[in-house]
């Protein structure tokens, strides 16, 4: 039975390039606060475990296969299991000779793990990265159908569409997002949330030039928190069944998706 209604922290926070550990005790960190604020979802930003900025050699040292026994997996699958709360952190997954960007879905209360990897990579990424498939699948878990999408995957209509045609009510958006680009990030996710009836999760990081700026948007396109420009910051939101059911009623987007 799914969850009418959770509370979401959204981890505005810096990763220390090809520090793992480091980052493993700062994400401990997040989730011991998020749960004693009564958080059931704890979100963090793209790359996190390794950090965006790790020279391609370090990235390639730092990543794991996508399975539940590698030890970031377990790490945070223990975290996980400890406090109850179900974590999205992503990480540069090994596959062969190919190294991805994998977000992992981690509910170990709920025994489920699933994996996403970004199909569209921006810029040097394609230098060091594989793209993931361009398949958009919601993810059924406790907290209803969730959509991930990474960072520049967000920055195209089509893969938010795919995932509001397959039913997501709340798409999750870890990344690491420039100031340069601070303006398409301010009004694209804000449209992805109402062109798509749904929620929507942003979780940026802040400095080496990243806008932080992390929001959480309702169904209607209404941001309703917003963090800082600079600094690390956790941010709260409320998922709200009832919001979502009222957005598409008065809204009907969703009913004319016939072209």
């Amino acid at each position: 039975m799914t969850k009418n209604s959770f509370k979401l922290c959204l981890a505005q926070q810096l990763s220390f390039h090809g520090e793992v550990e480091e980052n493993k005790k700062h994400c401990a960190e997040t989730v011991r606060i998020a749960a004693s604020k009564g958080t059931d979802l704890v979100v963090f930003p793209e790359l996190t475990l390794s950090g965006y900025h790790a020279e391609k050699e370090v990235l390639f040292q730092l990543a794991e296969p996508a399975q539940k026994n590698t030890p970031g997996i377990q790490f945070f699958r223990n975290l996980s299991e400890k406090t109850g709360i179900a974590i999205v952190v992503s990480f540069p997954e090994r596959n062969e000779d190919h190294i991805y960007i994998t977000t992992a879905f981690i509910d170990e209360p709920a025994g489920q793990l699933d994996f996403y990897r970004k199909s569209k990579l921006w810029g040097a990424e394609k230098e060091i990265f594989s793209p993931g498939p361009k398949s958009y699948n919601p993810i059924p878990t406790r907290f209803g159908r969730i959509g991930i999408l990474l960072c520049y995957d967000m920055e195209f209509p089509e893969p938010a569409r795919e995932l509001a045609k397959k039913g997501t009510d709340l798409i999750l958006c870890p990344s690491v997002w420039s100031k340069m680009a601070k303006l398409r990030w301010d009004i694209q996710l804000p449209c992805r949330a109402l062109d798509n009836q749904c929620y929507v999760a942003g979780v940026n990081t802040v400095s080496d030039n990243a806008c932080g700026s992390t929001q959480w948007i309702d169904p209607f396109g209404k941001v309703l928190q917003k963090a800082s420009i600079h600094q690390e910051e956790l941010i709260y939101g409320h998922f709200d069944k009832n919001i979502l059911e009222n957005a598409r009623s008065e809204i009907p987007y969703l009913k004319e998706m016939d072209f």
